[in-house]
């Protein structure tokens, strides 16, 4: 885990969207050591951003029914208006406590999608 702006550890990994795809692969934010704080989208993406949590497993990703939108305290789905070639953060602990996560794109990505998503602690 390197050290982030001000000092706090981060952490950051690359999910893939398959090509003609709008959910990208599972990942284990135990094994990232933070919670998810922001993403950068690739050139050429399009669509707004929504998330699904997975419950906490003990080999391998969680199966397809277990996974559930995130929704806010104030009961909205959280959602990223996203575009091509941007960092886009989190604030507050919105997504804290997830335990895997998946980026659901709200457009099916032609040509496939690489996003960079970022945790700290």
């Amino acid at each position: 885990m390197q050290q982030g702006r001000l000092g706090k550890p981060q952490s950051r990994l690359n999910v893939s969207v398959p090509v003609n795809g709008d959910t990208s692969d599972a990942v284990n934010c135990d094994a990232q050591q933070g919670v998810l704080r922001g993403l950068v989208t690739p050139g050429g993406f399009t669509g707004n951003i929504t998330f699904e949590a997975g419950p906490p497993t003990t080999n391998g990703a969680p199966p397809a029914s277990d996974w559930v939108p995130i929704y806010d305290a104030a009961g909205n789905q959280v959602t990223v208006t996203a575009g091509a070639s941007r960092f886009i953060g989190f604030f507050g602990d919105v997504m804290a406590g997830v335990a895997w996560i998946r980026v659901k794109c709200s457009a099916a990505q032609a040509a496939g999608a690489s996003i960079r998503l970022v945790f700290a602690r």
